[in-house]
């Protein structure tokens, strides 16, 4: 990604430095749980969201619902009547998500098909901008999903989860392979400037010899996390 400015553009990286503050607020401190998302890969969806405007979030795959409560924290404002800011989906609702969610008022929490409920709702609101984050289904189903909702003209975003370029084995993602090959805007969570700069996001995650994805940073550069691929439709370079 090119840190440059172009005419009528912002670069990825100003745009990054002007919404930490806000998510240093609104979202930390924040404990990494089980499976769940890096503080520094939440922190790149909420600044892409927020500089888009975005004002409905809908996750697919909530696990545990880290993720989801960190949307919950960052995403608070309600502009449509009858839709919460978020909205989250997955195939089985586990109940330590369901208690972690509980205490938020800004969420609807759905049980199903993401791909059949997701698209469906994406069709209905056609009178605000959403962002979409995938964390399931997971690589290339995933970048597929991601691509069907950019193409709504309401989508201004969308994120996948899980798009590590290399695994301690050597296994290369093939939703890091189908993502790099869409042609549109994107941007990476393992960015080696990212990383420098927003890696104490995740405190002693970032620090961990023994976490494969911090050695593999360390060591090759080839990666950091399980990252996070966005893609989006506007005006950053």
């Amino acid at each position: 990604m090119n840190s440059d400015s172009r005419q009528g553009q912002i670069s990825v990286y100003d745009m990054l430095g002007d919404a930490l503050y806000e998510f240093r607020k609104r979202v930390m401190p924040n404990e990494k749980i089980s499976k769940g998302i890096l503080n520094s890969e939440a922190f790149a969806f909420c600044a892409f969201a927020n500089f888009f405007q975005v004002e409905l979030i809908i996750e697919s795959g909530i696990c545990y619902g880290g993720s989801t409560e960190i949307w919950c924290k960052y995403f608070t404002k309600r502009t449509m009547m009858n839709v919460p800011p978020v909205t989250a989906v997955d195939v089985k609702l586990l109940p330590e998500a369901v208690a972690r969610l509980s205490k938020y008022l800004n969420i609807q929490v759905m049980e199903g098909n993401s791909n059949q409920i997701i698209p469906e709702m994406i069709e209905r609101i056609t009178n605000s901008s959403i962002a979409v984050f995938i964390d399931g289904p997971k690589n290339r189903r995933g970048v597929e999903l991601a691509k069907q909702c950019l193409a709504f003209p309401q989508v201004k975003l969308v994120a996948v989860h899980d798009m590590c370029r290399v695994f301690h084995n050597n296994y290369q993602c093939d939703g890091r392979q189908h993502m790099d090959q869409w042609d549109i805007s994107k941007f990476y969570t393992d960015d080696p400037v990212f990383v420098d700069d927003y890696k104490f996001l995740d405190g002693v995650f970032a620090e961990k010899p023994c976490s494969k994805y911090v050695y593999d940073y360390q060591n090759t550069k080839l990666g950091y996390g399980p990252t996070v691929g966005l893609a989006w439709k506007g005006a950053l370079v």
